[in-house]
């Protein structure tokens, strides 16, 4: 294993965004056709909702410039801030405020405000084919994981897994969002990490960039939340790895349990058949100093190294600041190889 610098190449587009342009129960084995949404222009109008966690009044003005600053309008979802201790509303107000999005033609865009914990209560209440028959731009991540990977079980639709739109939003990551989700972009797309995080890795070992098994991989991207992958182990809802670039982030969760659900996910689904993994940033799940515990680049070795394909740390995606976004369903090529 060694050091490997992903300033060039990390993920290659053969992104077919041109056009923009187990158990049987433990994952969806049904594969819909791949639909891409119709990319996004100069002045259309983003909706706003909150389908997890409720928000401070900095994150929604965040969200509100953000949205603005990008050249879009803004119409807010009708429950977007209700609170239910945890949640953002009940979880009919959250499902209304989706439907209602997806239903609405004056939207071309929906963008979650944050993540946090509550959309997988709403996954079984979800209108699938109503999302299928009005399919748009879909953004956000952590807790959104378990939307991404339910639309696209059940519709196909290629979702973007990226910033919230209270991100504290900087060049890096509008230039590796706007290609992706607008009419902007050119393809194939070289996804690069950035320059920040690479610096910060040669401080700190959670930003370092290792390669943990070598080779090149091409295949659909999926993935997410570990977490909320996880959790969706055995509901229908969870996109099959098999042959595919499997990228994955977690925060604040110490060793153990990352060794915990990477092993979940190895026994209960078909993770060892992936074409590659992708793990991002890991912020917050560094072993606790004096602790009887592995670290989490050795829990990480441990559970991917043997299984023959190729796996690398350290991406920029995740909970961070500078983080890039990945497309759903999209083809894509993962270059892990050996670089001293």
């Amino acid at each position: 294993m060694k050091r490997r610098e992903f300033n060039k190449n990390t993920i290659l587009g053969a992104l077919g965004i041109t056009a923009f342009g187990g158990s049987s129960l433990a994952f969806s084995t049904k594969q819909p056709r791949l639909v891409k949404p119709t990319p996004l222009r100069q002045g259309d109008t983003i909706g706003l909702i909150a389908p997890s966690s409720p928000f401070d009044e900095e994150r929604y003005e965040r969200a509100k410039t953000n949205i603005k600053e990008l050249g879009f309008k803004l119409k807010e979802g009708r429950h977007l801030h209700k609170e239910k201790g945890y949640l953002a509303g009940t979880d009919q107000q959250r499902l209304e405020d989706l439907h209602r999005m997806f239903d609405d033609r004056k939207i071309r865009g929906i963008w979650c405000i944050r993540g946090g914990y509550g959309s997988t209560r709403m996954l079984n209440k979800i209108d699938f084919s109503l999302i299928a028959a009005n399919p748009k731009v879909f953004l956000g991540y952590s807790d959104i994981t378990a939307l991404h990977n339910a639309i696209m079980c059940k519709t196909g639709l290629a979702t973007f897994h990226g910033p919230v739109a209270a991100t504290k939003m900087n060049e890096y990551n509008v230039d590796h969002l706007m290609p992706l989700i607008s009419d902007s972009g050119h393809f194939p797309f070289t996804i690069s990490s950035a320059s920040e995080n690479v610096e910060r890795g040669k401080e700190e070992e959670i930003y370092e960039e290792v390669t943990i098994s070598g080779g090149r991989a091409i295949g659909k991207l999926t993935g997410g939340n570990l977490t909320l992958l996880s959790a969706l182990v055995g509901t229908g809802y969870l996109d099959s790895f098999s042959e595919k670039i499997v990228f994955l982030e977690d925060i604040n969760e110490p060793p153990y349990k990352v060794d915990r659900m990477l092993t979940h996910l190895l026994n209960a689904t078909d993770l060892k058949k992936a074409a590659g993994i992708a793990l991002g940033i890991f912020t917050g799940c560094e072993a606790r100093p004096n602790s009887w515990s592995l670290t989490l680049r050795e829990t990480i070795v441990d559970r991917l190294s043997n299984l023959g394909i190729p796996v690398v740390y350290g991406l920029s995606f995740g909970h961070i600041d500078y983080q890039f976004t990945l497309p759903m369903g999209i083809h894509a090529e993962l270059n892990a190889d050996e670089v001293t």
